[in-house]
């Protein structure tokens, strides 16, 4: 009863590729019509990579656009609901400015529960021209300047050296900063808090800072000033 359908689709897909050869059938689920699929022999591979390249495209451009909103200044907290749920993706979705990162499917609550999360901690952030010694840390445009130079910050590099800027030769642990920044339910591990140490490590060196994050053994993390 639905061949009318199907056919009139076939025909669509046909002008679109007239040398392939293309087959609508009708998929049925529950004693009812769930949908159609296109069988294209010879290109449904081309189908699948068409699928999976729009997919990227959509996660490159609210990438893109996280990042862009970062630099402008914009500090609205983002969680990132995604499909997708590599290690390197999660990186990439929190480099680029999310504050979270959630990938599907989830659980109501835990979404919920994120949100709090994101809400408890935006209330108190502040973003401000901060300064020790001859380091500066802009606010507004999430740059880092020294002597030599300036650099960008991404959201969670600029919310660890904001902490320490905001107060200077104080230790905090590990789990200390893993709670302040990324909050003690994100999927994150420590291991996240020595990754983004060594990041503002060296963007402090590239930019030629008399600042140094000290490794306090046994203790933490502290900011002090040295000399270069």
């Amino acid at each position: 009863e639905h061949s009318e359908v199907a056919n009139a689709v076939g025909a669509v897909v046909a002008d679109i590729s007239a040398t392939a050869s293309v087959e609508v059938r009708a998929d049925y689920a529950y004693g009812g019509l769930d949908g159609y699929t296109i069988h294209a022999p010879g290109v449904q591979e081309t189908f699948e990579e068409l699928e999976q390249a729009l997919a990227a495209a959509r996660e490159a451009a609210r990438e893109l656009a996280c990042a862009e909103a970062r630099r402008r200044g914009v500090t609205t907290p983002a969680l990132f609901l995604t499909a997708k749920s590599e290690v390197e993706d999660r990186i990439a979705g929190l480099d680029a400015g999310a504050d979270d990162y959630l990938p599907k499917p989830f659980a109501a609550g835990e979404f919920l529960t994120r949100v709090r999360a994101l809400v408890r901690r935006s209330s108190a952030y502040a973003p401000d021209m901060l300064s020790f010694g001859g380091t500066v840390l802009d606010g507004n445009a999430y740059i880092l300047r020294a002597a030599g130079g300036e650099v960008r910050l991404n959201n969670k590099e600029f919310q660890l050296m904001e902490l320490f800027l905001r107060h200077p030769r104080r230790i905090f642990s590990a789990e200390r900063l893993m709670d302040k920044i990324w909050g003690l339910d994100s999927d994150a591990g420590i291991d996240v808090v020595w990754t983004y140490i060594g990041f503002l490590r060296r963007k402090l060196r590239e930019i030629g800072s008399s600042a140094e994050i000290k490794t306090i053994r046994g203790a933490g993390y502290m900011l002090e000033e040295t000399s270069c």
